[in-house]
């Protein structure tokens, strides 16, 4: 008699033990369900954030391309208005050349700034691209921690049944 309980009490402590088991397979597998939800979100939120920066970053270079039109266009006046001065100097009157180096010389002056603006504009959007750069990588990164995730999970989900 003493056996007999002896193996009921064992059998009844290897199905509790079973039972508690998979209860504790499946708060794993709800665990890593969580987790995944929260990497899935954060990967949305890198994804829009990437594509933000890539849409600023492109109007960026609108922007300086329109800049690089203005000095171009700015330097090309600047040799028109030296052309009309040569010939104001050759034709004797110093008076209206003057007025027109001096223009020509502002011209020229905004043109150098266009020109420093478009380099700093270079610049940074260099600097984007490269933190846009780390930013893809480590959303790349995120990706494979999620997909080991969910293989963790799906292995966890199999110890269940």
């Amino acid at each position: 008699m003493k056996t007999a309980f002896v193996l009921a009490a064992g059998l009844l402590s290897v199905i509790s033990a079973t039972a508690f088991a998979q209860n504790g397979a499946v708060d794993q597998v709800l665990a890593d369900n969580a987790a995944i939800r929260h990497d899935t979100h954060d990967i949305r939120a890198d994804r829009r954030d990437i594509h933000h920066d890539s849409a600023s970053i492109a109007a960026e270079k609108r922007d300086i391309a329109h800049d690089k039109h203005v000095v171009t266009m700015e330097k090309r006046d600047a040799r028109h208005d030296q052309r009309v001065e040569d010939a104001l100097v050759a034709k004797g009157d110093l008076k209206d050349a003057r007025k027109l180096d001096r223009a020509r010389r502002h011209e020229l002056n905004e043109a150098k700034i266009a020109a420093r603006d478009v380099r700093h504009d270079r610049r940074e959007i260099s600097a984007e691209r490269t933190e846009r750069a780390h930013d893809k990588a480590a959303l790349a990164d995120e990706r494979a921690e999620r997909r080991a995730e969910v293989a963790k999970r799906n292995h966890d989900a199999a110890h269940i049944h």
